[in-house]
């Protein structure tokens, strides 16, 4: 890429020495997946989704895994109780009530074991609970709390093991009013932690104060500005603005004059908020990424859209050394923010998420300026 070196790394910090091996990283990255491209981009215009949400992004999953799959296994020696931390933060994600699976040996009763199990020093299930005849044993638990404490003493015969799982009912998320840009587009907001987010992509063509925002299509023009400017993903409007918004330089990004009145690109420092509240850059991004394989390519790993946030791969626009423009369209999304390089390296930051990851990226590019990525605004603190 000419002019826009990028980097990637799972650190916040982004040490100068690693800097070249980013660059060959995203470079193979992106020559691995450029014989795709083509085939993606036509079976993205034959969608003809009407709208990002669907169904499902208005609702939370019937279930999901709290705790667990852990294997337990009964040795040779004397029982002995085995204790684990259960209780954690990602408690308040789930609603109060649990239950407790128990597996008896392989699932097909060939290894007969026994427990007594405890939460809290509460008994849960024990020996009369386990029989030949049984493989599969439920136990309801609630009052969990973040300091919660599981303990399992094996017994039965040694080589017999259990496997022990907790699953619960995710929150649904909270959904708020709609919010209208200068423009007129519409956008679903959603409640994240203490922050509102709203739930699609920017769309506007407009800055705040009214002034048209230009609309960039040839890649060297592209490549060569230094004010705002937007596209859409292969300047192809019909096509992509319905689902997956507009693709902003970082001049745009940095304007402060994007949003809808209440509304601002999320600094850097909020983005790592929500991304902390869902647990960590670990398990983040599925509880951010819609689910399924309507918009993101398989096997869009971990995507369950917990939060509501109902993230989508938009593809991001940089002139290539092999003079193409547009790449990721179903398997990347990348996401400014509002915070400035404040180093002499110019060193700027985004998130990325991406169909075969779980976790979520933290990307670095010094002179990226002109490089064209999504937008999602925050509500401001005080707004009402």
């Amino acid at each position: 890429m000419k002019n826009n070196h990028l980097q990637f790394t799972k650190e916040r910090l982004f040490s100068i020495s690693l800097f070249l091996f980013g660059i060959i990283a995203i470079l193979i990255s992106n020559s691995c997946k450029k014989d795709n491209n083509k085939v993606q981009d036509e079976q993205n215009v034959a969608r003809s989704t009407p709208n990002v949400l669907n169904s499902a992004s208005f609702k939370s999953a019937s279930t999901a895994i709290y705790y667990g799959h852990e294997k337990f296994t009964r040795t040779t020696a004397a029982p002995r109780v085995i204790k684990k931390q259960i209780g954690g933060p990602d408690l308040v994600h789930f609603e109060k009530n649990f239950t407790l699976f128990i597996q008896n040996g392989d699932g097909t009763n060939n290894l007969v074991s026994s427990a007594e199990i405890k939460i809290d020093g509460k008994h849960i299930a024990g020996p009369s609970d386990f029989s030949q005849n049984v493989s599969l044993i439920s136990k309801e638990i609630t009052g969990l709390t973040e300091t919660s404490e599981l303990e399992v003493e094996l017994k039965g015969s040694p080589g017999g093991f259990i496997d022990l799982w907790i699953e619960g009912t995710p929150k649904s998320p909270t959904y708020g009013a709609i919010v209208t840009d200068i423009d007129g587009n519409s956008y679903h907001t959603v409640l994240v932690g203490n922050q509102w987010w709203m739930v699609e992509n920017l769309k506007a063509t407009h800055y705040s104060d009214g002034e048209p925002i230009p609309y960039v299509t040839d890649n060297i023009l592209w490549n060569s500005l230094s004010t705002g400017a937007y596209c859409w993903y292969n300047n192809n409007e019909a096509g992509y603005k319905p689902d997956y918004g507009a693709l902003y330089n970082q001049y745009a990004a940095y304007s402060d004059k994007l949003s809808p009145t209440g509304w601002h690109v999320p600094s850097f420092t909020e983005w790592t908020m929500l991304i902390d509240y869902l647990g960590g850059e670990g398990v983040a991004a599925g509880k951010l990424k819609e689910s399924g394989i309507t918009y993101w390519e398989r096997p869009n790993s971990g995507a369950t859209n917990e939060s509501g946030f109902a993230a989508l791969p938009g593809g991001i626009r940089a002139l290539w050394d092999d003079g193409t423009s547009f790449r990721g369209i179903n398997t990347e999304g990348s996401w400014w923010n509002s915070t400035k390089p404040s180093d002499i390296y110019n060193i700027s930051y985004w998130v990325h998420l991406q169909y075969d990851f779980d976790n979520v990226g933290y990307f670095g590019g010094s002179n990226s300026e002109t490089t064209g990525m999504s937008i999602r605004c925050i509500k401001d603190q005080n707004a009402p």
